[in-house]
């Protein structure tokens, strides 16, 4: 019996967004990874097999560590091509970084904003963006509309990293802003993408904020337990991609 046209071409599909996700994975950096006393993991569960969702983490040769959480709109392999060619962008910006000719993110910011214009995209991309100086001890960042907000906690002291401003790849001048945190030696900072805020249960934006600030302040910061206390994991109303991304300095 041969097989129907329309389930061949369906096998065919999924094969290949099989494939684009292997590809897609090994764009990502490694969850896990120690620089310093820093720890960098993430997990990503796409609303399908691609993801728009993306996480980037590189140590300069400063010993500067540029990360960024991005939320492309949309999802699927569109949201996929998206977070690959934001990946080459932002590699193709780390030298002028290391050099200080790009100093803050907010520059990092309109660089990025300017390279996807360019391109025409139908897609926006929400970004928390930032660049850790442990030397001096100082978290500089900045933010294209990402949301949820950025939680900075330290001991039970926990701040959020708000500040709004406009998605990428839509304005020729956003006006992106960058702020300056002091750190201590032992802190966490955990970034979320807007899918999770779909999933909980929570009626209102500021209810489904205050649970995931009581979750962190709660002690629980890993990837692996948050999104088990989220029940992300077979969630049947994830409509969306999410992310988690947590860095930890356990001090000296």
């Amino acid at each position: 019996m041969t097989q129907p046209a329309e389930e061949a071409d369906d096998h065919i599909l999924e094969y290949d967004q099989q494939a684009g996700k292997r590809v897609q994975e090994r764009l990502l950096p490694v969850s896990g990874l120690q620089l310093g006393n820093l720890t960098f993991e993430y997990r990503i569960f796409p609303s399908i097999i691609l993801s728009g969702d993306s996480v980037e983490y590189v140590e300069l040769k400063d010993g500067r560590v540029f990360f960024y959480m991005a939320d492309v709109s949309g999802h699927g392999a569109a949201g996929a091509l998206v977070s690959a060619l934001l990946k080459g962008i932002t590699s193709g910006l780390l030298p002028e970084i290391e050099q200080h000719k790009l100093q803050y993110p907010a520059e990092v910011l309109e660089a990025i904003n300017q390279s996807l214009r360019n391109f025409d995209i139908e897609q926006h991309v929400t970004m928390f963006l930032g660049l850790l100086d442990t030397k001096n001890k100082l978290l500089h960042f900045s933010n294209a509309a990402h949301f949820p907000a950025t939680i900075f906690i330290t001991g039970q002291t926990l701040n959020y990293l708000e500040q709004g401003s406009l998605p990428l790849g839509m304005y020729k001048s956003p006006g992106y802003i960058s702020k300056s945190l002091e750190l201590t030696d032992e802190y966490t900072i955990v970034m979320f993408s807007d899918g999770v805020l779909e999933i909980m249960d929570q009626l209102t934006i500021n209810d489904k904020e205050e649970r995931l600030k009581m979750l962190v302040k709660s002690g629980i910061r890993d990837v692996d337990s948050l999104a088990k206390e989220l029940r992300i994991e077979g969630a049947l109303n994830a409509r969306d991609d999410i992310a988690l991304f947590t860095i930890t300095s356990k001090g000296r």
